[in-house]
């Protein structure tokens, strides 16, 4: 086997259709350590292309994820609706970066809060097209400008669960002294879950 192969095949596997989110929660899993030893017996070349993985996964979320909103899109390069699966992932980015040394701990802290506040003010209706979501529950898909329903897709309890385990690790990770004050006055955003 030459030099490299290895890496070309992962390389592969995370390029096949389906292989998205599980290479990203792969990745984002391994980031919660604070730099990858590999442990005993992971060579150097494993433990670079694992940093190097971390650091393009976090990269995704935070260069693609418009600071106004906080809706990350689905897919990239071509333009793409959001997922709100992806903005869970992306709440769960943003403390890795800030673990890494990639942002600060304001920054991630700043892009979380305007994620949160997006969700807790978007409307939430049965009615027609120009809401987020029902009762707690948001659409798989919304627009990356509007956070509107994206065309006629379907409430989505799976994808509903990933945003919230996304919001849940944020409430975890960040305390009342990450933002000012006047910012931490905004009720939680799981309250319309709980109705």
């Amino acid at each position: 086997m030459t030099r490299g192969a290895p890496d070309r095949r992962r390389v592969q596997l995370l390029k096949q259709r389906g292989g998205r989110f599980t290479a990203v929660a792969f990745a984002l899993a391994l980031g919660g350590c604070s730099g990858n030893s590999g442990g005993p017996g992971v060579s150097p070349d494993t433990v670079a292309f694992l940093d190097t993985l971390q650091h393009k996964t976090f990269n995704f979320f935070w260069d693609l994820t418009p600071a106004a909103n906080g809706l990350t899109p689905d897919r990239w390069p071509t333009p793409s609706f959001s997922s709100i699966a992806a903005v869970g992932f992306a709440l769960t980015a943003y403390p890795i970066g800030v673990e890494h040394g990639w942002i600060t701990r304001a920054e991630a802290a700043d892009r979380t809060l305007t994620t949160l506040r997006f969700f807790w003010t978007a409307p939430q209706d049965s009615a027609g097209p120009n809401t987020t979501g029902y009762r707690g529950f948001f659409y798989h898909f919304l627009d990356m400008t509007t956070g509107k329903r994206f065309q006629t897709v379907e409430l989505s309890t799976i994808d509903t669960s990933l945003l919230l385990a996304g919001i849940l690790f944020a409430q975890s990770y960040y305390t009342g002294s990450d933002t000012p004050p006047r910012k931490r006055s905004a009720p939680s955003p799981t309250r319309s879950t709980s109705e």
